[in-house]
């Protein structure tokens, strides 16, 4: 994903973020309508294969990971050429399969629920270390190493 496209996608993942936190704490609905949720889902989920760039797995390793909901997706982790990518769905044998529903999804990405009480809620099938990864990460989009961004927000470190 190009710099400009990362700092849009950051900046839209935050707001989205904050405005449902600040929703949820006055007791107003959630921005859950299918035109601004399904985007904010399929930011978190490209965090995924950061997720499980440690985990031991074999060239060819699939891990579908399925939101479920108006606003959610099908979406594979695979293992090619010693890293992981991600695609969409395919039709195709998988190693492990996470399943949940947006809400838990945007919760657990977001660290408002625990490792373990997303682990509760959702649906493990298959390799225990391939759907343990992605329980464990925060989907946070860090700054690509460059000069200052006009904004100011991220600099070169």
């Amino acid at each position: 994903m190009p710099a400009a496209a990362l700092d849009v996608a950051r900046e839209y993942r935050e707001r989205w973020t904050h405005q449902q936190q600040i929703r949820e704490a006055v007791g107003r609905p959630g921005l859950t309508e299918r035109r601004l949720f399904t985007p904010v889902l399929a930011i978190f989920v490209r965090a995924v294969p950061r997720a499980l760039r440690s985990v031991p797995a074999a060239e060819g390793a699939r891990l579908r990971l399925r939101i479920a909901g108006g606003a959610g997706g099908v979406w594979q982790a695979v293992r090619a050429a010693r890293r992981w990518s991600l695609c969409r769905d395919e039709p195709t044998a998988v190693d492990a399969t996470l399943t949940m529903d947006q809400d838990l999804a945007w919760r657990l990405f977001t660290k408002g629920v625990t490792s373990a009480q997303a682990r509760d809620r959702a649906s493990l099938d298959g390799d225990e270390r391939l759907v343990g990864a992605p329980l464990a990460m925060a989907a946070l989009i860090a700054c690509p190493r460059r000069p200052a961004l006009s904004a100011g927000r991220c600099r070169r470190r």
